[in-house]
């Protein structure tokens, strides 16, 4: 699973707090920073390959340092979730802000799944390559050298002479 940085005003702490906890039961690694000292951490949530979920409450449209991670994440790493209509600061977004306003904490509700399919494709957007499979790989050569040995040669066939296997 994915690493998940949480980041939230004061006033929204025991929802990142609930949020913290079934994370961390589907076997997602969350780290938690609420408040200004947030800051302290943005330069090193820019190098790392984790998720970062911001959630927008009535006190965080209005603190700086959410914006500043708005601006410095880059936006494909970025999953928003809003705890009223217009909590969210009005800015261009690569993905909408998941509504978390009528969430009561469980695990098949609409605002949960739409997190967890975000979280999914962040995944999958930052897994390696997966390697082609040997196996698959030897069937297409053994198939092309079978499809090979009975086709008569392109010499044989232009020279219109019968073709003859040596």
């Amino acid at each position: 699973m994915i690493d998940v940085r949480i980041v939230c005003s004061h006033d929204a702490v025991k929802l990142a707090e609930m949020l913290t906890r079934l994370l961390e039961a589907e076997e997602h690694r969350v780290r938690l920073t609420y408040g200004r000292q947030a800051l302290l951490e943005l330069e090193d949530a820019r190098e790392a390959r984790d998720a970062v979920l911001l959630i927008w409450s009535p006190d965080a449209r209005s603190q700086t340092y959410m914006l500043e991670w708005v601006r410095n994440i880059d936006p494909a790493r970025l999953v928003e979730i809003s705890r009223g209509a217009h909590d969210f600061h009005p800015i261009k977004r690569l993905a909408a802000v998941i509504d978390f306003t009528n969430w009561r904490g469980e695990r098949g509700a609409r605002a949960w799944k739409a997190l967890t399919e975000r979280l999914g494709a962040i995944a999958r957007s930052m897994a390696p390559p997966a390697p082609v499979p040997a196996k698959a790989l030897m069937a297409v050569g053994f198939a092309s050298m079978a499809g090979g040995a009975g086709a008569p040669s392109p010499i044989c066939r232009a020279s219109g002479a019968p073709s003859a296997m040596p």
